[in-house]
């Protein structure tokens, strides 16, 4: 994640020209307003990791704080305390910022136009990234000197003009979703704006894919190609290879984007199939007996264990439930429903609507069908084009009720995703529960990955994919039977995708983007049954 400690040497040296003025907060009943609305707030809703001292630039300690403004400023020692109140116009432009990088306020207008900010225009000041609303007013503003800039965002006047205050319930929020993660020192895009900066730096890339798609696909050895970052943060295209082939097969440049390779095997679908399982898949060969099956749960299931398709002719496999949706029948009926894989829960196209859905699946009861472990039957399902036609998603829904299906993991997952959808990136932290591996971590390594997933019935090509690498402690992300489990944000359990497949290692995930799978049933209104 972005440090959020503020670089102030610069604002330091210009804090005694600039002129601003304090505005103090009398003590006494609040006025209306600003600081009438967030007198619920304490020092505890803001979240400090990382705050730096208005005064001396080392680490805040929020027990040194003052309100300031309708928000807390923390300092680093009483001293640096003592220092604010008897020179705060010295200290304005440091004490602003730290308002805005631990959460406090946010900008929503732009420093040259006064209109409101694009998420993904921006440039950082010191350690505060500033937003504007289109790349001419971007332009004027680099234009200035330092001290100029430092003065036209941070400076009294235009502070109040260009920032406003964030509620507390937000606040809090955010102190959930960027709270410290010690697992990983490198960036970790968390919030929808932090997802929008990377994304437009990495969209010349994915022009260039998209525009030479087929070509790409059409090199020896290629299975995939997605968009990424080189070490230097800078967009490339890296080509996924089956097997290594001389580096002079494959182009260095396309529309001027460095192109990279990386052999990573095939992708397969990844579900279990009856008979494949290695000796130290326990759920394989149970025969119809449920007592002490590791695999099977009693009533209401959580999610992220076996599930699976039974229909006459149908193989004898399983994958994992991602999650429980809520959503309305055609006719307008609310109703919840439960997600994974077509693969999964249609059996590739196969199965007939209103075929039964077990848990565990099939491939953890010795390939017997037993209608006593029914969750309900297959709704609908977004139909797998091969024969080289494009694909976005591999999903189906079952209808079901609370009684059958909770809507969190087991104890040992991730508990109850969030209701609230989060694009995806390069550079994200992941996490997921399955079927086979259980809880897992991972990191998006591309996004806009064209790939060809190998299944039984033959080879289907998707575009608009993530690709998702393990990350410590995990040796793994993926393994046969994982078809189906939610991909969230970790922290803050956000739902990204929806796991279809993987390489034979089990090292890399390709997964669909969450909202296309929401579009692609959109007939049925879903969402995500989470908090």
């Amino acid at each position: 994640m972005r440090t959020r400690a503020i670089a102030v040497g610069s604002l330091l040296s210009l804090a005694a020209w600039l002129g601003f003025c304090a505005i103090e907060v009398a003590a006494g009943p609040p006025s209306r307003g600003g600081v009438q609305r967030l007198k619920q707030s304490t020092v505890d809703t803001v979240d400090w990791v990382g705050a730096a001292c208005p005064v001396t630039g080392t680490l805040a300690i929020p027990a040194y704080h003052l309100r300031f403004h309708d928000g807390w400023v923390a300092f680093s020692s009483h001293g640096a305390r003592e220092e604010f109140r008897k020179h705060r116009s010295d200290y304005l432009a440091q004490a602003h910022a730290q308002l805005v990088l631990t959460g406090q306020y946010r900008q929503s207008r732009c420093p040259q136009s006064n209109r409101r900010v694009h998420p993904a225009i921006f440039l950082a000041l010191g350690g505060l990234d500033v937003f504007f609303s289109d790349d001419a007013s971007r332009t004027r503003f680099l234009a200035l000197d330092e001290d100029d800039r430092t003065r036209h965002v941070l400076g009294a006047e235009q502070f109040s003009r260009f920032f406003t205050p964030v509620a507390v319930a937000d606040q809090l929020s955010r102190k959930r979703l960027v709270k410290h993660d010690e697992d990983s020192s490198q960036d970790d895009p968390r919030t929808e704006a932090d997802v929008a900066r990377i994304n437009q730096i990495l969209f010349p890339a994915m022009q260039a894919q998209d525009r030479n798609w087929k070509r790409l696909m059409e090199l020896p050895a290629v299975v995939g190609h997605t968009s990424t970052l080189d070490a230097n943060g800078k967009p490339i295209i890296q080509l996924m290879l089956k097997e290594s082939r001389p580096q002079q097969d494959y182009p260095r440049i396309i529309d001027g984007i460095p192109v990279v390779s990386e052999v990573v095997g095939e992708m397969f679908a990844m579900q279990e199939n009856g008979g494949e399982s290695d000796g130290n898949d326990l759920g394989v060969d149970w025969h119809g007996a449920m007592d002490g099956n590791p695999r099977w749960f009693s009533r209401p299931v959580p999610i992220g264990v076996s599930t699976g398709v039974s229909f006459p002719g149908g193989a004898c496999n399983g994958g994992t439930i991602a999650c429980r949706l809520k959503g309305k029948l055609p006719d307008g009926t609310p109703a919840l429903f439960l997600l994974s894989c077509n693969h999964v829960l249609a059996g590739v196209n196969l199965a007939p609507l209103q075929s039964p859905v077990l848990q565990p699946g099939k491939v953890d009861n010795g390939c017997i069908e037993d209608l006593t472990s029914s969750l309900g039957t297959l709704t609908a399902f977004k139909q797998l084009q091969f024969g080289g036609l494009v694909n976005r998603c591999d999903a189906a829904i079952v209808q079901t009720d609370e009684t059958l299906v909770s809507n969190a993991t087991p104890p040992d997952g991730y508990g109850v995703p969030s209701c609230v959808v989060l694009n995806p990136t390069v550079g994200m932290q992941v996490q997921k529960v399955g079927r086979t591996s259980k809880r897992t971590f991972g990191r998006i390594t591309g996004v806009n990955t064209t790939v060809v997933i190998m299944h039984a019935g033959g080879s289907v090509l998707f575009t608009g994919q993530i690709t998702v690498a393990n990350r410590a402690p995990s040796s793994v992300f993926t393994q046969p039977g994982d078809s189906g489990s939610l991909l969230v944000s970790d922290p803050g359990r956000n739902p990204v995708g929806l796991l279809m497949a993987g390489n034979s290692t089990g090292t890399l995930g390709i997964c669909n983007r969450f909202s296309d799978v929401q579009d692609a049933l959109n007939l049925y209104q879903l969402t995500v049954d989470g908090e």
